[in-house]
């Protein structure tokens, strides 16, 4: 079963992939797996797009699977407004491969809270 699940994705992939495409919208594409296919198929699909060498969006709600996933963490994040004025945002890129990744991100990996309040802080 998982053989054909492989096969099956990356039939859909790579086709996609034969025009160049620059980037590619990837939406849940693992969430109805197991999680012993999840950890394959999560490296079939990212061997399949450094192979095209394409840029893709992950959307997910599991934050262990963008974290796994992501060359970077792009994070939007808006603050203020009410008493303290207009409200302002600020994006920041955090780099995750080949350095180490910083502890509010690996914090929010356990406890997104955290994370909120420390931004809201910022």
């Amino acid at each position: 079963m998982a053989a054909t699940v492989l096969r099956s994705i990356a039939s859909e992939i790579e086709p996609a992939s034969a025009g160049r495409p620059r980037l590619m919208l990837l939406d849940e594409p693992f969430s109805a797996l197991d999680a012993g296919l999840w950890d394959t198929m999560r490296r079939t699909v990212m061997g399949i797009l450094r192979g095209f060498d394409v840029t893709a969006i992950l959307v997910t709600h599991d934050q262990s699977e963008a974290l796994s996933f992501a060359d970077h963490l792009d994070v939007d994040v808006e603050f203020g407004g009410g008493e303290s004025g207009p409200s302002r945002s600020r994006s920041t890129r955090i780099p995750l491969r080949g350095r180490p990744v910083p502890a509010i991100v690996a914090i929010s990996a356990a406890s997104p809270a955290y994370v909120f309040d420390e931004v809201a802080r910022a």
